[in-house]
């Protein structure tokens, strides 16, 4: 409970310090734009977008609200997703895999909890779920980590699309009994074999993995700017040079 006390106050700080910068914005300047109060820097915040905010989590409503306050005052925000799904603990998960193909996902990502060592619930990509993220959120640009994790896989899944009650939906439900009942509508990607954990440029990459992320790109509606082949930081594609 404290935790979240404290949660809930970073959360109320972070909403009237936005729009203390908003007013104080267009006393100076008598225009709306985002003023450097500070030397630059790197914001970042932390939470299943998704997971909390749709169903009403305390604590992905505060992420919520420091994001949308945020956004008066920073450059850009750059949405971090994975280049697969996954989720812990109980809940919807559209996209999960229970199968060979959910379980060579979370070995080759090393999907267990870092304390509990727990298994993560893998699955494909949610173009669906990570659009409506990015929109809520304010995203301006994705990184796209773990691509490497997809090597090997003679193809790949994205989804596309919900089917509910035999219709097919391309927006995010705004219930979470909707999210239980949806059944997700695939398409199907030419996967790649190689090693990619040693490319550093993006017209590097076996042509099918660049395919899969100008797709995603696509799908989401979003620039891609970062794209991660391993965990160590010189694994990193920058998109912009």
């Amino acid at each position: 409970m404290r935790s979240l006390k404290i949660l809930g106050e970073l959360g109320s700080i972070s909403v009237i310090f936005g729009m203390f910068c908003v007013v104080l914005n267009l006393i100076v300047s008598n225009e709306y734009r985002p003023i450097p109060l500070f030397p630059p820097c790197i914001y970042m915040i932390g939470g299943g977008f998704v997971a909390n905010f749709v169903f009403e989590n305390y604590e992905g409503k505060i992420v919520a609200s420091i994001v949308a306050s945020l956004k008066n005052i920073i450059s850009k925000i750059l949405g971090v997703v994975k280049a697969y799904t996954t989720r812990v603990g109980g809940g919807p998960c559209p996209t999960e895999q229970s199968n060979d193909f959910g379980k060579k996902l979370r070995d080759r990502g090393n999907e267990y909890g870092t304390v509990t060592k727990r298994p993560r619930r893998c699955g494909w990509f949610d173009a669906v779920a990570v659009r409506y993220t990015a929109r809520i959120g304010g995203v301006d640009a994705l990184s796209l980590m773990l691509l490497d994790v997809l090597s090997t896989f003679e193809t790949i899944q994205v989804c596309t699309a919900y089917e509910l009650d035999g219709r097919q939906m391309h927006s995010f439900p705004g219930s979470s009994e909707d999210l239980w009942r949806v059944q997700p509508v695939y398409e199907t990607l030419p996967g790649w074999s190689e090693d990619i954990t040693g490319v550093r440029k993006f017209d590097d990459l076996p042509v099918n993995a660049q395919n899969y992320v100008k797709r995603i790109s696509e799908l989401v509606g979003k620039p891609i700017e970062l794209v991660s082949v391993g965990p160590d930081r010189e694994q990193t594609i920058s998109m912009l040079s």
